[in-house]
């Protein structure tokens, strides 16, 4: 049978790094993967296949991937078959797995898919993302010179700073109502930080529990505390509804990984 990772997190959770080092620890997660850009000089380490398949229906309902808790995403009538397809196709490896943040989307349908599947789920609070999302946007615009589009975020900073937190809402919200369903022995959920600090174990449970054949790779040789900064660019009071789904996460920590 074979072994299949899924590393699930919002965007700006620090996704790719965890699976960079996963990959450094002997994971295969793709052979055509999205490499750097201005928002993650190291590389996002997202499979392409995963990426523009997911890409394809959110285009199909007129998305991109700033999804919101209203939105409805509605499946093409080939998904399952395509998604089938690209499973048989990435399990000619034994072991391996793949990184999309959109796949917080799709979450349901991917467990259908691949009942065997175990998941790594990264999480972060959601005024570090909001505020990450943000800064990204803005450097890509001045970098491009679209000084028309800097001066619009920098003028309407509280609204694009609330949408951001409304997306970060939307993803998490799904990662919680799947992992509610989702028995415990089929995921390791935890903030970036408790993986930097507590690595070993996380790969010592990959093994043991799931039976992968990993060999840690020490994460502090990769971990760029700089790329992945706390400060926020907006103070704007957070609404309860942010934090207590940020609450909610935590509770629901694999605890018995931290240090």
């Amino acid at each position: 049978m074979n072994r299949i990772l899924i590393i699930i997190g919002m965007h700006r959770s620090g996704t790719s790094m965890v699976t960079n080092w996963l990959n450094k620890c002997g994971l295969k997660v793709g052979d055509n993967l999205l490499g750097a850009k201005e928002g993650n000089v190291n590389g996002h380490f997202e499979d392409i296949d995963f990426l523009n398949f997911h890409e394809n229906i959110l285009r199909y309902n007129k998305l991109n991937f700033k999804v919101k808790a209203q939105d409805k995403i509605e499946l093409p009538e080939n998904f399952k078959q395509e998604a089938q397809g690209l499973i048989k196709k990435k399990n000619k490896l034994e072991e391996w797995g793949w990184k999309d943040p959109r796949t917080c989307l799709f979450l349901s349908e991917w467990s259908k898919i691949t009942p065997n599947a175990k998941y790594l789920i990264i999480f972060r609070r959601p005024i570090e993302i909001a505020s990450s999302i943000y800064r990204r946007e803005l450097k890509f615009a001045k970098k491009h010179k679209n000084f028309i589009k800097v001066l619009k975020m920098k003028l309407k900073q509280k609204k694009q700073f609330t949408n951001n937190l409304e997306v970060w809402y939307r993803y998490n919200l799904d990662i919680l109502n799947f992992i509610k369903k989702c028995s415990p022995e089929k995921y390791i959920l935890l903030e970036y930080s408790d993986i930097v600090q507590s690595d070993e174990k996380v790969i010592k449970s990959i093994n043991e529990n799931w039976g992968f054949d990993l060999q840690n790779y020490p994460i502090n040789k990769i971990f760029n505390p700089k790329l992945l900064k706390k400060q926020v660019t907006n103070s704007i009071p957070l609404p309860n509804k942010y934090s207590d789904l940020y609450e909610a996460l935590q509770l629901h920590k694999t605890k018995n990984l931290l240090d």
